[in-house]
C-alpha cells in the first residue's frame, strides 16, 4: 500500500514547508503543449497537478484531472483514472511523494485521497469537516480541516503513514481545546507547524506532535503562509502582508498588499501575493484582479501586476516561474491558469 515509503524514511527527519526557501536561476520553459486549465493546484516534483471543475451543458458539474510538466510543457489530461477519481474534490495538496486531493460535502466530515505522482491511489482515510491543506512531519501526515463558519469546528486529522493509523482530531487530544473557528491554512517550518485560524485572529504554534507552544494574536483574520529565510509570511484578510520572525514568535512586521489577500508565495527574493477583493463581490468594487509584489529585503511592496479577476492559488516552481489560478466571478466570467515571469512580470494564461 505505500510505494513511496523509502521516499518518506529518506525524508523523515524534515518537514515539508509552505514554500521552497532555494532559489533556482529561472531559464526559458515553454508553453504547455495542449491548452491547460485548473480550479485548484499543487506541485510535487516538478509537476503541477490540478483539477478544473466546471458544468457541462446540462449544468452537471463534471470534473478533468490532469498534470502539466512546469520544465517540459507537457499536459497530460486524465491524469487519475477514472475508477479512482474522487467525484466531489475540494482541494490538492503535495505532501512528500503523495499527491493528496481532499473531498468534502461542506457539511460532514470529508475524506483524503493519496495518490502516488502517477495517478495511482495509495490510500484513503476519513477526516473531520471541510479538509483543505496539509503538510508532512517525518511518518506523519496532518491535514487541516476548516469545519463550518461560525460553528467552531475546525480541526486537524493525523495519518500515520507506517501503520494507515488514523487520529480523526489529533490538535484536541493533545491540548486538551479545539482549534476554533474556521481555520485556513497550515504550513511547517524550522521544526514548528503554523496554523491560521481566521474566526479567532490568531495563529498557533505547535510541535510537530500538535502540541500548542504559542497563540499569535493578529489583527486581522490570517489566510495563508509562505516562508522564506527564517521568516513565516501571513496574509491578512484586512489588505495586510505579515511577516513572523520564528525565534521571538512574533509579528515584527506588516505590509500593505490588496484587497483580500488569499495565497502568498515566493520566487527571487521577492512574494508574490493573490489580491482577491473578494469580500467587494457585491459591490461597485468588485473582486480585485491583481498580485502585489512585495521586496523581501525591505518588505514594501515594489509592483502590482494586473491578471485575470479574482485571484486565489498562487505557487512557485523549481525553476522561480509563479503559476496563479484566477477564479472569476462564479458566474459569466471562468477561470483562468496564468504563469507570471517573476522578473519581468510578463502574465500568460494557460487556460482553453
Amino acid at each position: 500500500m505505500k510505494k513511496s515509503f523509502l521516499f518518506l524514511v529518506i525524508s523523515s527527519l524534515f518537514f515539508t514547508a509552505c514554500s521552497d526557501d532555494d532559489e533556482s536561476t529561472l531559464t526559458q520553459v515553454p508553453l504547455p503543449e495542449g491548452a491547460v486549465n485548473m480550479t485548484e493546484m499543487c506541485l510535487s516534483g516538478g509537476v503541477l497537478y490540478g483539477f478544473l471543475s466546471q458544468y457541462d451543458e446540462n449544468r452537471n458539474t463534471t470534473i478533468t484531472y490532469m498534470s502539466l510538466n512546469t520544465a517540459t510543457g507537457e499536459v497530460k489530461q486524465g491524469w487519475l483514472d477514472d475508477l479512482s477519481a474522487p467525484s466531489n474534490p475540494y482541494k490538492m495538496v503535495a505532501l512528500g511523494d503523495y499527491v493528496c486531493v481532499t473531498t468534502s460535502d461542506y457539511v460532514n466530515e470529508g475524506d483524503a485521497w493519496l495518490f502516488s505522482r502517477d495517478g495511482e491511489l495509495v490510500d484513503n482515510f476519513s477526516t473531520g469537516v471541510g479538509p483543505r491543506c496539509g503538510v508532512q512531519s517525518g511518518n506523519d501526515i496532518f491535514i487541516l480541516n476548516e469545519g463550518l463558519w461560525g460553528l467552531n469546528n475546525s480541526s486537524l486529522t493525523k495519518y500515520d503513514i507506517t501503520d494507515a493509523t488514523v487520529v480523526k482530531d489529533c490538535f484536541t487530544e493533545q491540548n486538551r481545546y479545539g482549534i476554533g473557528d474556521t481555520a485556513n491554512d497550515i504550513c511547517a517550518y524550522g521544526g514548528k507547524m503554523y496554523i491560521a485560524v481566521s474566526g479567532e485572529n490568531i495563529i498557533l504554534v505547535t510541535d510537530n506532535d500538535a502540541r500548542v507552544w504559542k497563540k499569535i494574536n493578529t489583527d486581522a483574520k490570517p489566510r495563508y503562509f509562505a516562508t522564506h529565510g527564517g521568516y513565516v509570511y501571513c496574509t491578512y484578510y484586512d489588505g495586510h502582508l505579515a511577516r513572523i520572525d520564528t525565534l521571538s514568535l512574533s509579528v515584527d512586521a506588516k505590509t500593505a498588499v490588496g484587497r483580500n489577500p488569499e495565497q502568498v508565495c515566493v520566487s527571487g527574493g521577492k512574494l508574490f501575493v493573490a489580491n482577491s477583493g473578494g469580500l467587494d463581490y457585491a459591490t461597485e468594487l468588485g473582486y480585485d484582479k491583481t498580485v502585489s509584489v512585495v521586496d523581501i529585503e525591505s518588505f514594501t511592496e515594489i509592483e502590482k501586476i494586473t491578471v485575470a479577476l479574482n485571484p486565489a492559488n498562487i505557487l512557485t516552481d523549481d525553476n522561480g516561474l509563479v503559476y496563479l489560478v484566477s477564479l472569476g466571478n462564479y458566474y459569466d466570467v471562468p477561470n483562468t491558469l496564468q504563469r507570471i515571469d517573476p522578473d519581468t512580470y510578463e502574465v500568460t494564461p494557460l487556460s482553453e
